[in-house]
């Protein structure tokens, strides 16, 4: 049965392949000797790329002995294949890497066996949370401040001003009840 299905498999890809395929086309890498790029000459005064927009055909399709029902012949560029078999075998070199944050604490094997150890354990660490949000909410207010004086020299609209005024409003807000609710957090200064 299994043989069957692996089978089925395999002959629905070829199928799926030779349907994709273009019909006599081939693919060229545009540096062979058989299809060398078009020159395009470059012009002295270049203009912005024009959007490009989707206009329906006006002269209707040649029909005749030359056109085969053919598909044209793909045409790559020879160094943006190189390019993308060197990114697939060694990655983009643009790409930042990847950093990873703090590892998260974890409690220790004895904690783990004791309930409320680990309930003590837990609140400690929702309590180290909040604290990290104060920190970082008295700091992105500040800079949010500044943004909205910043934008206010500027001229920007005042519906812009008054959303950028309410969010700091809210952190304001937010920071004030998390301060009632926890008095024993350390009050960042701000």
């Amino acid at each position: 049965m299994k043989r069957m299905f692996g089978s089925a498999v395999i002959v629905l890809a070829a199928l799926a392949g030779i349907a994709w395929w273009p019909e006599g086309g081939r693919l060229v890498v545009a540096d062979s000797p058989e299809t060398p790029l078009p020159v395009v000459p470059a012009s002295a005064d270049p203009q912005p790329p024009q959007p490009l927009t989707a206009q329906p055909r006006t002269e209707p399709r040649p029909t005749g002995p030359e056109d085969d029902g053919a598909q044209p012949d793909t045409v790559l560029d020879a160094d943006a294949v190189a390019a993308f078999r060197q990114s697939l075998a060694e990655g983009d070199r643009r790409v930042p890497p990847i950093v990873r944050g703090p590892e998260e604490p974890r409690p220790e094997p004895e904690i783990l066996d004791q309930p409320d150890a680990y309930a003590a354990w837990e609140a400690q660490q929702d309590l180290a949370l909040k604290q990290r949000f104060l920190q970082a909410a008295v700091r992105k207010v500040a800079f949010l401040e500044q943004e909205i004086e910043r934008a206010r020299a500027q001229g920007l609209d005042p519906e812009s001003l008054r959303e950028g005024e309410e969010k700091v409003r809210r952190l304001k807000a937010m920071m004030a009840e998390l301060r009632a609710q926890h008095p024993e957090l350390v009050a960042p200064s701000e």
